[in-house]
C-alpha cells in the first residue's frame, strides 16, 4: 500500500468502566499483551499512527510503544473531552496532514484484518469516504420514549457501522472545521462527513472485527486469539 500515503488516528481515551476495569479498556491484557498493541500492530501497512491518549496515560502508552517496537507511531496527542476533539488534535499533526488517506480506528477493536484495511483505504481513495459495515441479524424494532413498540425496521436498510473508517484528508478536515464551527457533535467520523454533505462507500466489514467493551467482549477476543 506504499503508493498511497496514509495514517490511521487512533482515539484512546476511553475509560474502563463499562469494562468493569480500574485502568482503561484497551490497556487490558489479551493472553499477556494489552488491547491497544495489538490493535497498533495491524496497522503496520499504515505510513503514520497518531494515537490521541488520556494525558495521564502518554507516558504508560509511549513506554508500551517502544516495549513491543511499533515504529509507525509518530505521535501520541493529548485527547480531548469528547471522542471528536481528540481525534481533531491528532487530525492536526503535520504527518497527517500529509497523508492522501486518514483513517480512524477504535483503540479497542484489534481484530481489523489487513485486507479490511486495505479495501478501505482505496475506497476512501476513490469515493473520498468508506466504512465497513455489518446488516444486523437480528429483528430490528423502533420503540416509543416509553419502550413500547412503534414499527419493526428493515433490516436491509440498516448497517452496523465499524472502524477504520477512511477519508481523502481534505474531507474529513472539513467535516471536523463544519462541525465545531456549527457546534455539531457526531457519534462517530463518518456522521460528521454526512453532516458535511459528502457521500459515503460502505464495504462488508467482518464478524470477527468486534469492539471490546465488555468482559464477555474479551472472552470471545482471548479465544479468537487461541484459535489462530
Amino acid at each position: 500500500m506504499s503508493f498511497i500515503t496514509s495514517s490511521v488516528i487512533i482515539p484512546a481515551g476511553g475509560s474502563g468502566n463499562r469494562f468493569g476495569s480500574k485502568m482503561p479498556k484497551q490497556f487490558t491484557e489479551l493472553v499477556g499483551i494489552p488491547i491497544i498493541i495489538y490493535t497498533l500492530k495491524q496497522f503496520w501497512i499504515c505510513d503514520n499512527i497518531i494515537i490521541a491518549s488520556h494525558p495521564d496515560w502518554i507516558e504508560h502508552l509511549q513506554s508500551l510503544v517502544y516495549e513491543h517496537s511499533i515504529p509507525n507511531v509518530k505521535a501520541i496527542v493529548p485527547g480531548g473531552k469528547t471522542r471528536q476533539e481528540s481525534v481533531y488534535n491528532a487530525l492536526n499533526q503535520d504527518v497527517v496532514k500529509d497523508s492522501e488517506v486518514v483513517l480512524i480506528h477504535d483503540a479497542v477493536r484489534p481484530f481489523a484484518s489487513k485486507e479490511l484495511i486495505q479495501s478501505i483505504m482505496l475506497s476512501a481513495l476513490e469515493y473520498g469516504a468508506a466504512v465497513p459495515g455489518l446488516t444486523p441479524k437480528d429483528t430490528i424494532k423502533q420503540i416509543t420514549k416509553e419502550y413500547i413498540i412503534n414499527q419493526t425496521v428493515d433490516r436491509n436498510t440498516l448497517q452496523m457501522v465499524q472502524t477504520p473508517q477512511g477519508f481523502r484528508y481534505k474531507i474529513l478536515r472539513d467535516a471536523f472545521e463544519k462541525a465545531i464551527e456549527n457546534n455539531f457533535e457526531g457519534t462517530d467520523s463518518s456522521s460528521l462527513v454526512e453532516y458535511l454533505g459528502h457521500t459515503i462507500k460502505v464495504l462488508e466489514g467482518e464478524e470477527s472485527n468486534i469492539k471490546i467493551t465488555t468482559p464477555l467482549d474479551k472472552i470471545l477476543s482471548e479465544f479468537i486469539i487461541n484459535s489462530k
